[in-house]
């Protein structure tokens, strides 16, 4: 069993929303190790070694704005082992990505996470002289490509953007960003880009820049298809270019002497 720590509809407040109390930590805790015990021979791929793990679901912090809210509405978040299994990890709740939210990862190979939004990711909060902003992204689905990230009991995070991807100067011309405004598709990449999957050396959930240069998964790239095409069209052309007929220097020495015989 591979559900996240703490899930709700859509419909009903983010996951990891309320505050706890020492009582419900406690339950949580218990919570946490029934996970493990249920979970610890159940694996992407299906056998039945290590220990499930804990993965953070977040949002990369701002740059000179703290957002009050960053929540995303989920579809699924998937689950792809090394050897082409595939394991739904969550499906159907709404994720605080400030709190952030806490999912739980099979045991096993990791090398890949696929996360599908069933709506926009929406961040707001106020800015330093007051003025509220509200950016609303369409995010399409994040394949996360990952380099082998072995989960036996470790937390890692994955965090959406990088730090800085939102700062005033985003909201100079206006306040509300959603699709169709011009800097939408530019904010929908950042996150996208600046997307990955990191082991939380320390188990606190969050990152700090020495476990940010460890990234060990990022979003899978199309650009190699591009430029294998790019490739086999330039092949397409150099055979084209071979395939032209060259000139006929028969033809040529026979006009010349054809203007000969008249000169004499």
């Amino acid at each position: 069993m591979t559900r996240p720590v703490s899930s709700r509809p859509v419909s009903s407040r983010p996951v990891s929303s309320r505050p706890v109390s020492s009582r419900s930590a406690h339950g949580a805790s218990l919570l946490l190790l029934a996970l493990a015990a249920g979970c610890a021979r159940t694996t992407v791929e299906g056998t039945s070694v290590g220990n499930p793990g804990l993965t953070a679901v977040r949002v990369a912090p701002a740059d000179q704005l703290a957002p009050s809210s960053a929540r995303l509405a989920l579809g699924t978040l998937t689950a792809v082992g090394c050897g082409g299994g595939r394991q739904t990890l969550v499906a159907g709740v709404e994720l605080d990505l400030l709190a952030p939210a806490q999912v739980a990862l099979p045991a096993g190979a990791l090398c890949g996470l696929e996360l599908t939004p069933a709506a926009p990711l929406v961040v707001e909060g106020v800015d330093g002289l007051g003025a509220s902003f509200r950016a609303a992204l369409t995010l399409p689905t994040l394949n996360l490509v990952v380099q082998t990230l072995p989960v036996d009991g470790e937390t890692s995070v994955l965090e959406l953007a990088t730090p800085g991807w939102l700062s005033p100067e985003t909201f100079a011309d206006g306040p509300l960003i959603e699709a169709g405004d011009p800097r939408h598709d530019g904010l929908v990449e950042l996150v996208l880009s600046g997307a990955g999957l990191y082991p939380d050396r320390n188990g606190d959930l969050d990152l700090d820049d020495t476990e940010r240069e460890d990234r060990r998964g990022e979003r899978e790239d199309d650009d190699d298809d591009d430029d294998d095409d790019d490739d086999d069209d330039d092949a397409e052309d150099e055979i084209e270019e071979d395939d032209e007929p060259e000139g006929e220097p028969e033809d040529d020495d026979a006009d010349e002497a054809d203007e000969a015989d008249e000169a004499d």
